[in-house]
């Protein structure tokens, strides 16, 4: 029984391009719009697909980054608060930091004069001295 199901089969198999010359209703607009149309409408919902799921990605990137640094601050924090009892530091000094912002004028790269603002500002320190003899500089 199968193999008489198979050549009938053979026998009734119609190719692919007589099917496409047979079939006319993919050539005519369905509902206004070209097939065409929506060749295109799906290259550029595939487009912005791509792009959502890069900006997703890069998204992730940066939240990685900014909890990895976050956690590298604590960590720092951390070993230094180890390293001052460890060594008994103490604060000698606290000096205030400076808001220094200066406007600058120069040439842009388009050959245009530019104004700018530079930042020369500094942070609050503290000074510490260690029982190791080395006086340590952090920021408060």
């Amino acid at each position: 029984m199968k193999k008489k199901n198979t050549k009938l089969r053979k026998e009734h198999r119609v190719d692919r391009d007589e099917l496409d010359s047979l079939d006319v209703r993919h050539k005519q607009p369905i509902r206004g719009f070209t097939p065409e149309y929506y060749k295109h409408k799906n290259v550029h919902r595939n487009n912005i697909r791509f792009c959502v799921f890069v900006a997703l990605c890069m998204f992730g990137i940066v939240i990685h980054h900014a909890i990895t640094f976050i956690q590298e601050r604590e960590v720092k924090h951390e070993q230094w608060e180890v390293f001052k009892i460890e060594h008994d530091c103490r604060i000698v000094q606290k000096r205030d930091g400076t808001i220094d912002i200066q406007p600058v004028i120069g040439i842009a790269t388009n050959g245009v004069a530019a104004i700018g603002l530079f930042n020369n500002s500094t942070p609050n320190k503290v000074v510490w001295l260690c029982d190791d003899g080395i006086t340590y500089l952090k920021n408060r």
